[in-house]
């Protein structure tokens, strides 16, 4: 069997990464939803919001464009990707000790320390987030979107399961501090 052509891979990727990308929305929003519905009090909607519309800028923040510069750039060496793996976690890890440190005061700030709990929350997982940032970008460099969307969509539903899971019954603040 012929190898499929650059022109039909793309084609292939787009369309894996449509379809993952759609399923993706859904499950965040479900996932959304069940923490809104299973941990906050329909009545502090607005005070998780404060922590909510921060989200975003943490994201951009722990990206820095690192992942999209190695899939631009061919001259990789084992050395080079570590070091890049190795300073996109050093760099969500600060940005993590810089939340713990600032959400709190935010909060206070506020007048609702549950919106310290969830920046804190959030920003623990940008360590995670992170550490597969490295790997995805090299995935995508070869072209495997399959593998990608595939890992991409059962890692969210399995997110989205265990929401509900350890939802049932509490509060954020019980799962989120020690």
């Amino acid at each position: 069997m012929a190898e499929p052509s650059l022109q039909q891979q793309v084609a292939r990727g787009v369309a894996w990464s449509g379809a993952a990308q759609a399923l993706i929305a859904v499950a965040d929003l479900v996932s959304q939803m069940l923490v809104l519905a299973l941990w906050v009090p329909f009545e502090d909607y607005g005070i998780a919001m404060l922590a909510f519309t921060l989200y975003n800028a943490l994201d951009t923040a722990a990206d820095l464009g690192v992942a999209s510069a190695l899939i631009q750039r061919d001259d990789h060496t084992p050395e080079r990707v570590s070091t890049v793996f190795w300073f996109n976690v050093l760099v969500s890890s600060g940005l993590f000790a810089l939340v713990v440190l600032l959400a709190p005061r935010y909060a206070a700030l506020q007048g609702h320390p549950e919106i310290g709990a969830l920046l804190i929350a959030y920003g623990g997982k940008l360590i995670f987030q992170n550490t597969y940032a490295i790997p995805l970008a090299l995935l995508k460099k070869q072209l495997r979107f399959a593998e990608i969307a595939k890992t991409r969509t059962l890692a969210h539903v399995a997110g989205v399961g265990r929401v509900a899971a350890v939802g049932r019954g509490g509060r954020a603040e019980e799962y989120l501090l020690p």
